[in-house]
């Protein structure tokens, strides 16, 4: 009775060299993480800092010392170099996960992020395979150059899946948020401090029409991805197009290695065919000539039995080379010690004692949090003019009014302000009140709207609309108005 076809195409074997690219990449991304982060190793995991754990159901991850912690991460770093070169790989993938997802767990707010999340999940499900099949000092210290050992194939496909579901959900939650296919959420993180601030991405923000434009094709490749890249005449178009909407993701937006992350793990859906097209594009650019008999899967897949393990012909073998590189590790942490205690004076960092806070009563957090709020005019994103209403903006041409013309403005506001009441006022040339509208504004409204309906006798002159929250004024913009 043969196997069934299911459990062939998740159990089979097959090339190592999509995963080992991947390994590569990923090595490559977690190293700069990593070493970034390596000189503040005191302040962000240790218990000689202000470390912010996450807790999950009462658990609280131990906060180390500050020479274990400057230890994990140096461990981390070395565990980075090990995957790039493929040292003892399958040791140093599980390790670096168990330490990323440790010390991520002590930074809430800079290391535990979206990427660093998935970061793990591609290094346990890259530790499940083959790794160091090939491009690995393994590979090389075993001799695997002429019989490469096959990689299992599920780790490749539960990674694909993993890639499938980010873009869903990011999908999903789009759907639910009303302020995403206007452009408004898009332009908000453009225009963050955090997210937002570079030179593209205000650009783009001061462009309405691109900015929708981007959201609805940001919603329609997330939804679709998943489901057309399975299909084999458009899995390589769709995987150019991902590339490109994560490298837009960069130039617009600060979000760390995001970018990187997701386009390593769209790696796992390459296939022999693609690295065999790639070796023949190299051969060609840098002039060297193609063997004709070449097939498009080299011979790492033909053989349909791998090689036997060297660990279980030379077991002598194992022991030393495990233990060289505990040897290693260990004597690069205590380098990273004594690296870091060279650097502060007196060779104590652990000399700050942790700060002892108080609780803060109800009463007096208000005080606090009303005064960390912004100022009036900073609570308004945009003030918008237009001749009609379309979708949540203001949109017609405004810089002719003529009399008789029902003038519309609307308001948009930052997420997080109180509850406010709104005063629109209408200014004649002379700066004289001509109109006056005034509406409340609860705590979730992001966008307000009013209407001035010009009489057919308005005098010609620059009026000017400006709005008043809660008695101070915000903003204000100005009209033409021609007979």
């Amino acid at each position: 009775m043969g196997t069934p076809a299911v459990i062939r195409a998740w159990f089979a074997r097959e090339s190592p060299r999509p995963l080992a690219a991947l390994r590569i990449v990923l090595g490559i991304i977690l190293l700069c993480e990593a070493a970034s982060r390596w000189p503040f190793a005191v302040e962000l995991y240790s218990s000689a800092g202000p470390p912010m754990p996450v807790f999950f159901n009462g658990f609280r991850p131990p906060v180390p010392s500050p020479d274990l912690a400057i230890a994990a991460q140096t461990l981390l770093v070395f565990s980075a170099v090990c995957i790039v070169t493929g040292w003892q790989t399958r040791l140093s993938l599980f390790t670096a996960a168990l330490i990323l997802t440790w010390l991520g767990l002590l930074d809430s707010p800079g290391t535990f992020k979206k990427y660093s999340v998935i970061e793990v999940h591609l290094l346990v499900l890259t530790a499940s395979a083959c790794p160091a099949g090939v491009w690995s000092l393994d590979a090389w210290r075993h001799g695997r150059h002429a019989a490469v050992t096959l990689a299992a194939r599920w780790p490749r496909r539960l990674i694909r899946i993993l890639m499938c579901a980010i873009y869903l959900g990011a999908a999903a939650t789009k759907i639910r948020s009303a302020e995403f296919a206007s452009g408004d959420l898009l332009e908000f993180a453009l225009l963050d401090d955090l997210w937002g601030g570079r030179t593209a991405g205000r650009w783009l923000a001061s462009h309405t029409t691109l900015l929708q434009a981007g959201a609805i094709a940001t919603l329609a490749f997330e939804s679709f991805f998943p489901l057309l890249v399975w299909i084999p005449r458009l899995r390589r178009p769709m995987l150019v197009l991902a590339a490109l909407f994560h490298l837009a993701l960069h130039t617009l937006l600060h979000l760390g290695t995001f970018s990187w992350v997701m386009l390593c793990g769209l790696m796992a859906f390459l296939d022999e065919r693609d690295f065999g097209a790639i070796s023949r594009g190299l051969r060609t650019i840098t002039g060297r000539r193609a063997r004709d008999a070449e097939p498009d899967r080299p011979q790492v897949e033909a053989a349909a039995v791998p090689s036997p393990s060297p660990e279980r012909t030379r077991p002598s073998r194992r022991l030393p080379s495990k233990l060289v590189y505990v040897l290693t590790a260990g004597v690069v942490s205590a380098g990273g010690v004594a690296m870091q205690r060279l650097t502060v004076v007196g060779g104590d960092i652990s000399s700050t004692s942790p700060a002892e806070f108080r609780e803060v009563a109800d009463d007096e957090l208000d005080e606090i949090l009303a005064a960390q709020l912004p100022s009036y005019a900073d609570m308004v994103r945009r003030l918008e003019l237009g001749t009609r209403i379309v979708n949540s903006h203001a949109v017609g041409d405004v810089s002719r009014i003529v009399p008789g013309t029902t003038l519309h403005a609307l308001v948009r506001f930052i997420r997080q302000r109180p509850p406010m009441t709104s005063t629109w006022i209408l200014a004649d040339p002379e700066g004289r009140e001509i109109g006056r509208l005034s509406k409340p504004l609860p705590v979730d409204v992001t966008h307000a709207t009013v209407a001035f309906e010009l009489p057919e006798e308005t005098p010609a002159g620059r009026y000017r609309i400006i709005l008043q929250l809660d008695g101070v004024d915000a903003a204000r913009a100005q009209f033409d108005v021609t007979r």
